[in-house]
């Protein structure tokens, strides 16, 4: 054989061998993975989760930098559960995504929503929590349903709200009294500009509180919200261990405890079972309204009316 047929099979043989070693090292391994299993945070003994700073009550940074809330207390015992230190990292809502994806975090426990565009960015464990739409009205208005309302009552809204599209949808002949945000919608239902302020029910809950000629007269109503853990997508082992920590944390009934610690003295004691998945509130004295279930590509969401007692909440 001559000089140049040696020489272009030597360069063939090298050739295959660089395929061959790139595709073993690339395509065969897990270098691209930035999350880390379960396994590999047993072995570093620490769990990054996210939370907010700034989302009182739920999850917050006190006077002295110490992280206080319900999300709080939940992401500290789910890391106890896990076996792992927990180190919080302050996390936007608009960067809960971007944090699993990049590594920056392990685990996000930050008001996050089971909706149709985030599950496609992220893997959810079971739920901890859910909301709604819910109306607060003042005392002497005898209303406890959007279809007692007269033909000239109106339904006080923030333009452009989730509460404004449902009214849009479901209500098309209810009058409405559209504000620009939040503080002229309270201006509005403390002159008695409309007989009912319809907006997320913490927010409707928080103000019977703390208004004592006001109560929460629809606890529930609309879509209801499912909020979950989030982990980066395909980390099963670290999301099974996850669910499993829910499900015993649910047995002993600590989601209700937190409650109570956390978040009674700002909704009352009788939202609690408004706000916590699975929980029966046995105090509420509630009348049934108009209910209606609707099928979606994600599952069956509740469209139930709930409406509480007429008793003032009292902080």
């Amino acid at each position: 054989m001559n000089k140049n047929g040696i020489l272009i099979r030597t360069v063939t043989l090298l050739a295959a061998i660089v395929i061959a070693v790139s595709c073993f090292a690339g395509c065969g391994s897990n270098d691209d993975r930035v999350y880390r299993t379960y396994k590999e945070l047993k072995e570093d003994g620490n769990v990054k989760i996210g939370v907010t700073s700034d989302n009182t009550p739920f999850g917050f940074a006190d006077e002295n930098g110490d992280y206080q809330g319900y999300e709080i207390r939940f992401a500290d015992r789910l890391a106890k559960e896990l076996g792992l230190k927990v180190k919080f990292v302050s996390t936007e809502i608009e960067d809960r995504a971007k944090y699993l994806e990049t590594g920056k975090v392990d685990i996000v426990i930050a008001d996050y929503a089971v909706e149709k565009t985030a599950k496609k960015a992220v893997d959810f464990a079971k739920p901890y929590m859910k909301r709604a739409l819910g109306a607060v009205s003042a005392d002497e208005n005898k209303v406890d349903s959007i279809e007692s309302l007269g033909k000239k009552d109106k339904v006080i809204v923030v333009s452009g709200s989730a509460a404004a599209k449902f009214m849009t949808e479901s209500y098309p002949k209810v009058k409405l009294c559209e504000c620009a945000d939040e503080n002229e919608a309270i201006d509005a239902i403390i002159s008695n500009k409309g007989i009912l302020w319809l907006t997320e029910n913490t927010n409707a809950a928080e103000f019977a509180v703390q208004n004592d000629d006001f109560s929460l007269r629809i606890a529930e109503i609309g879509d209801v919200l499912e909020y979950a853990p989030a982990v980066t997508k395909g980390n099963g082992s670290l999301l099974k261990k996850i669910n499993k920590a829910i499900d015993k944390l649910n047995k002993e009934g600590f989601f209700s405890t937190d409650y109570q610690e956390s978040l009674k003295n700002v909704f009352g004691k009788n939202f609690e079972s408004n706000l916590l998945i699975g929980v029966e509130n046995e105090d509420a004295e509630e009348t049934t309204s108009a209910s209606e279930s609707t099928d979606s590509t994600e599952g069956t969401t509740s469209a139930t009316q709930k409406t509480t007692s007429t008793a003032k909440k009292a902080s």
